[in-house]
């Protein structure tokens, strides 16, 4: 996932140079995310979803082996699932953020549009780093833990 966070925390740097310059028009909220997104977007968003595309092929092997570990009963499963749910949400963000951001014909003075641009920019990338690391620390130990039992 570290590519992926890394475009994330890349893509909101670009959108943070647009704040304040002439081509960010000051009578629309989020003009500079606007902007980025009408210049740069669709590039953007190809780019982060390559990176996501490496990361794909292993979530869902995660979440078929998470399926899986429901099924077997394994002691303390719920932390084990709790953190690959986490995991996985980590990368939902991402999509989301890509999603949004490779949208240039949306009406960006609609409220639901605004709502919804406000809520992808509250994606930190390093909370999700953050996330990701202590996520996969839960998931070690799970492992740990069980194979110790095994």
């Amino acid at each position: 996932m570290s590519a992926p966070v890394s475009s994330l925390k890349f893509a909101k740097i670009g959108i943070v140079a647009y704040s304040g310059t002439h081509y960010a028009p000051e009578d629309i909220k989020n003009s500079e995310v606007v902007v980025f997104i009408k210049e740069r977007g669709k590039d953007t968003r190809k780019y982060i979803q390559d990176q996501l595309e490496t990361v794909r092929p292993i979530v869902s092997k995660m979440k078929s082996l998470v399926a899986k570990g429901q099924i077997l009963g394994i002691k303390n499963y719920s932390k084990c699932q709790n953190a690959c749910n986490m995991l996985e949400w980590s990368f939902n963000q991402i999509e989301a953020f890509s999603s949004i951001v490779g949208k240039a014909s949306l009406n960006w003075e609609h409220p639901t549009v605004q709502e919804t641009l406000d809520k992808v920019m509250s994606i930190d990338p390093e909370e999700i780093e953050k996330n990701l690391v202590e996520q996969n620390s839960q998931y070690l130990l799970f492992a740990k833990q069980a194979y110790e039992n095994i």
